[in-house]
């Protein structure tokens, strides 16, 4: 059971969603914690995980981008 990729993707994906749990709102848990799933399924495929960092990167980045575009405080 507990050598299940299956597993590992479904704990990394929470974690991650929980990491982003103090920005209060469930949206930036549930959103991240797909991503996380992604981002996990795609570390298991391909082990690379500069790709990945850069990925998080771009999101974060595109993000701040555009709430200090709309003005959002």
């Amino acid at each position: 059971m507990y050598s299940s990729p299956i597993i590992g993707i479904i704990v990394s994906a929470i974690l991650f969603g929980i990491l982003h749990s103090t920005y209060g709102t469930i949206g930036q848990v549930v959103i991240p914690f797909f991503i996380g799933a992604v981002f996990a399924a795609f570390y298991k495929l391909y082990s690379n995980i500069k790709i990945l960092i850069i990925c998080h990167f771009m999101i974060d980045f595109v993000s701040l981008m555009a709430i200090n575009f709309i003005g959002i405080k």
